[in-house]
């Protein structure tokens, strides 16, 4: 994936820039392909995130209710 970039109006591939208007109609078709997947991965490590986060959050909770039954 390092020899590919996707930018607003342009693909770089292998160092070289494409205007996205010029590709053909498969290149495009894989081009969107490839934004979605982009967008679905950060989607997922942002959920990821977001469930990490919570478990640490639970586990407090839990030693806190240790700590609450001792007092």
């Amino acid at each position: 994936m390092a020899d590919i970039q996707i930018k607003a109006d342009e693909i770089i591939v292998k160092e070289v820039a494409h205007k996205l208007d010029k590709l053909t109609p498969k290149q495009k078709y894989l081009v969107a392909h490839m934004k979605d997947i982009e967008a679905k991965i950060a989607s997922a490590k942002m959920l990821t995130d977001q469930h990490q986060m919570a478990k640490v959050a639970c586990g407090n909770m839990l030693i806190d209710s240790f700590d609450d039954e001792s007092e």
